[in-house]
């Protein structure tokens, strides 16, 4: 409880003070160990520190008086937007990194900012697709990193149009015929809203 009280007159002060000039003291309730500011503002207690008015108030201020680190045991949410300093990193520890290095780039890494493998979507098994670095290219893969044959394919529909995904066993290597099992063909298949058809050999 003491730190989360030097946390309030270091960091929240400011914004409180703003809000709520009179707000420079603060009542305690021994029973619940609550500590509540003198405008009703602000409380601190067992479940954490809650402003009186949704959307008011701030921990720290823009530009200044900002926390350095805010550690976590669980999630952040943001109501409306959660943002990163221009060279910060937005990351998992130990995991992938992501940044903006210039203005509407997006940038992933790994963990040593050095490389990276897949972006999943949707999942981390067969059953999804991937977006993976090869080299200075770009592989489009199942979510597992791998690749699968013709019989994994999710059928080809209408709103499957646009899809792309590679096969081991296409039965045909000629440009546009639909793809079928059962050969020995390595084929990028494209979905063209009714069948997988070979796009790339």
């Amino acid at each position: 409880m003491k730190r989360y009280i030097l946390f309030l007159i270091l960091f929240a002060g400011p914004a409180l003070r703003a809000q709520c000039p009179t707000c420079c003291c603060w009542q305690y309730d021994p029973v619940t160990f609550t500590f509540t500011s003198c405008g009703n503002q602000l409380t601190v207690g067992a479940g954490g520190i809650m402003f009186a008015v949704d959307g008011v108030g701030s921990i720290g201020d823009a530009g200044a008086r900002r926390p350095y680190q805010v550690f976590t045991t669980n999630e952040v949410y943001a109501g409306t937007h959660l943002y990163a300093g221009p060279v910060s990193y937005m990351a998992w520890a130990g995991r992938s990194a992501m940044s903006s290095p210039v203005n509407g780039d997006i940038l992933l890494q790994n963990a040593s900012v050095d490389n990276f493998t897949c972006l999943k979507l949707g999942g981390i098994t067969n059953a999804f697709g991937a977006l993976c670095r090869a080299g200075n290219g770009i592989a489009v893969r199942r979510a597992d990193n791998t690749v699968g044959a013709v019989g994994d394919l999710t059928a080809c529909a209408a709103g499957l149009e646009g899809g792309m995904s590679v096969v081991t066993d296409s039965n045909t290597a000629v440009w546009g015929a639909v793809v079928g099992a059962a050969g020995a063909n390595r084929v990028l298949a494209y979905c063209n809203g009714t069948n997988w058809t070979v796009m790339g050999k």
